[in-house]
């Protein structure tokens, strides 16, 4: 996940009014700082998709996302594997991701 203020093209989608969804650093109790600093936030989908056991995830990846969001945008390095209906369906089943609410983001 990337932070809006960080990158050029997010910080343009946002002054022209589209509303993005800032990311948060919650450290872990062995953290100092941000892994991979501020502007990337990496997370494994057990993080994001709270409360659900590794092997669960399908089934009750929507209860509680880390960021409840109904429109995706990914890297544009990434649009293979984000495009591919596996993806959505045994990947990341993020609701959003399943409607086929996203596009591309041209990164830099």
């Amino acid at each position: 996940f990337a932070n809006p203020p960080d990158d050029m093209v997010l910080r343009m989608f946002e002054e022209l009014g589209m509303p993005l969804l800032h990311v948060s650093c919650d450290l872990k109790p062995d953290e100092t700082a941000c892994p991979l600093g501020f502007f990337w936030e990496h997370l494994n989908n057990t993080d994001f998709f709270s409360g659900c056991q590794a092997g669960s995830i399908t089934k009750c990846s929507n209860e509680n996302p880390k960021y409840p969001v109904d429109f995706w945008l990914y890297d544009d390095r990434l649009t293979l594997e984000v495009t591919d209906p596996n993806f959505a369906k045994n990947q990341f089943p993020d609701k959003a991701l399943l409607a086929g609410q996203m596009a591309y983001w041209p990164i830099g």
